[in-house]
């Protein structure tokens, strides 16, 4: 008889510790778990964000871009390859200014016709959500047409082979969408339609994509 209760209360004893010690360790796996919980990516709240002027506290930022894309002018039968950089400051949460240079190349009648323009423009931002912020602009500036290979020309109009080597102002009004990059603050990817006007009448139009980069 006392030999059973001795093995009772070592029963007893086995299962209290048991008990004791997988509580314990619930407990220990509960407290990592929320401990992990905190534990969130160093940038888990931007990365909803274009960048640092897009959050609650706005703040200036300088900011470069950087677009490539296809351009069509109106008084010519082929289009060409471009290239956009904007340097610009965005001092408030809705507008900026900004500086553009953009070069042009347009491949026709056995000669390349390069332009290279140069902009200054106001810039307008509107944030629909965390995930898209749309903007427009306005700019004027000047542009130099140079003809490469034009002593190769073939059957090139006299009014073509008229802007050799000419300056002239025009007028830009460039608008599009941006969207985030994900988990890379800061940085986010646009796409741009582009109407340019020169004072002359000749108009432009172009479709680009590139990066933002905010400082």
């Amino acid at each position: 008889m006392i030999i059973k209760k001795f093995f009772l209360y070592i029963l007893g004893f086995a299962l209290l510790f048991t008990f004791v010690f997988t509580n314990a360790n619930t407990a220990s796996n509960l407290e990592k778990d929320t401990n992990d919980l905190y534990n969130l990516p160093k940038n888990y709240y931007t990365t909803n964000h274009l960048d640092h002027i897009t959050k609650k506290i706005f703040k200036p930022s300088l900011y470069i871009a950087i677009n490539g894309g296809w351009g069509q002018q109106t008084n010519m039968s082929k289009g060409g390859g471009t290239v956009v950089a904007n340097l610009g400051y965005r001092f408030s949460q809705s507008y900026a200014i900004e500086f553009v240079y953009q070069n042009f190349l347009v491949s026709q009648y056995n000669t390349t016709q390069v332009n290279n323009y140069f902009a200054g423009a106001a810039k307008y931002y509107y944030k629909i959500n965390d995930y898209v912020t749309a903007y427009a602009a306005a700019g004027l500036g000047i542009g130099h047409t140079n003809i490469n290979g034009i002593a190769n020309q073939q059957n090139a109009p006299n009014s073509y082979l008229a802007t050799n080597n000419t300056w002239g102002g025009f007028a830009v009004f460039p608008v599009g969408i941006m969207f985030p990059i994900k988990y890379m603050d800061n940085l986010s990817l646009k796409v741009t339609y582009t109407y340019s006007i020169s004072f002359s009448g000749n108009s432009q139009n172009f479709v680009t994509s590139g990066l933002q980069y905010s400082f």
